[in-house]
Parts: structure tokens; C-alpha cells; sequence
């Protein structure tokens, strides 16, 4: 546009120039009539340029407003798509997590629970708690392969919370189905001290000297020597 004006006004400037400086201003190469002519005629023109540049900047200026809306609207759309992401995303997690709730739990993988749980709560010294749990765990997983380790530590648990009567009962039950258990020197020293605790002095003594005579070397021959000592 600017070129456009330099133009129109170098054209002008020379035509004023040559009526004035021309030793005729009637005579020369344009008369009066023809300058006006000439004059106007670039005007209209100039004008006429100048119209379309002023129709392409305001083109220009509404084309910017257009594109700035459109960044903007793309802007909330992609905002708005991201929430979308983010609670598909949440929403695929919970119902994960439900389904996986909602799954059956294989049985071998029930038992080993079952099993782990009573066992801690043996060794944490919670005979009332473990015992509730081996009584459910032979009631539910008689097939279990740790089932002849679970006997043995039923009876211990009885024994903890000073049931006599049960844990007599569940550690002959236990020596008798499996006597080549490597538990079987554990189970003789509290079947025989439960045994003692209860009243029957007698078979206390004597399940206590089959230890001692069966298995010299085990740790819990020491132990049931000295229970033995006391009681003579």
C-alpha cells in the first residue's frame, strides 16, 4: 500500500511541476483542462486503491478475530477432552479393582491364606485367635497338604489357652496319623505337660519318658528331662 502511495504522489508532484515550470502554462504539454483530467483521474484512482487495501486490512483484522476464536475454542475442547481422559481413566480403575474383588479365589490359594493367618497368630502368641482359626482350617481344608503341620499346631494352640482336654485330644490324633512327622518329639513334650496340667500325673509321666527313651538327642528331650525331675 505504501509502494501504491509513492506512487500517486511522485505521479502528481510531476505534473504540478511541469504546469508550473513549463514557459506555457496554457501552451505546454498538457493545457488546464487536460491537468485537471489527469489530476482527477489519479485521485479517483488513488482512492479507489486506497478503498481495496482498507477492505483487505479490515478482511486481515476480522480473519485475526476468527483464528483467535478458534484457538480458544480448540483450547476448551482439548481441556475438556483431558477431563474426559482423566475420569475414563478413573473410572476403568474402579471397575478394575471391583471386578478383581468380584473374582473367585482359587481354593489352593484359600487354603494358604487360611493357613498363614493361624500360623501368625500362633507365633504372635494369640492362642485364642489361632485356635478359632485351625479349628475352621481342619473343618474346611482336610485336603490341604500342610493339613498334618495344622494338626499338630491345633493342638499347640489348645494348649496355649490351657483347653487340656482339647489339645490331648488333638496331639494323639496327631502322633497316631503321623507318627514319622519331624514334629513328633514337639507333640510327645505338650501332650505330656498337658497331660501332667490335667491331672494325669500318670500318662503325663510316661508319654514323657517315650520321648526321652525314642528321641535322646532332640532339644525337647531336655526339656521333658526336667519336667520329668520335677515330678518324681
Amino acid at each position: 500500500m505504501q509502494s501504491l502511495k509513492s506512487m500517486f504522489s511522485s505521479k502528481t508532484t510531476l505534473i504540478m511541476l511541469s504546469l508550473v515550470l513549463s514557459p506555457s502554462a496554457h501552451a505546454g504539454l498538457f493545457d488546464d483542462k487536460e491537468a485537471r483530467k489527469a489530476i482527477s483521474e489519479l485521485q479517483t484512482s488513488y482512492m479507489a486503491t486506497q478503498s481495496i487495501v482498507q477492505a483487505q486490512q479490515t478482511a486481515l483484522s476480522q480473519q485475526s478475530d476468527e483464528i483467535a476464536r478458534l484457538n480458544g475454542k480448540i483450547e476448551r475442547l482439548s481441556n475438556e477432552l483431558d477431563k474426559i481422559k482423566t475420569e475414563l481413566s478413573t473410572g476403568y480403575d474402579s471397575l478394575n479393582k471391583r471386578l478383581i474383588a468380584l473374582e473367585p479365589i482359587p481354593p489352593e490359594q484359600l487354603m494358604q491364606q487360611a493357613y498363614e493367618a493361624a500360623l501368625a497368630a500362633t507365633q504372635n502368641s494369640d492362642f485364642a485367635q489361632a485356635r478359632k482359626q485351625w479349628r475352621e482350617f481342619h473343618q474346611n481344608h482336610a485336603s490341604s497338604n500342610t493339613f498334618e503341620d495344622a494338626s499338630y499346631w491345633y493342638g499347640v494352640s489348645a494348649y496355649g489357652t490351657r483347653n487340656n482336654k482339647l489339645a490331648i485330644e488333638q496331639l494323639k490324633k496327631f502322633i497316631q496319623q503321623y507318627p514319622q512327622h519331624e514334629r513328633i518329639p514337639d507333640a510327645l513334650l505338650t501332650l505330656g505337660s498337658a497331660q501332667i496340667e490335667s491331672g494325669q500325673k500318670k500318662a503325663g509321666m510316661a508319654t514323657l519318658t517315650q520321648l526321652i527313651q525314642k528321641y535322646p538327642n532332640n532339644p525337647a528331650t531336655q526339656t521333658a528331662q526336667k519336667v520329668v525331675d520335677k515330678n518324681q
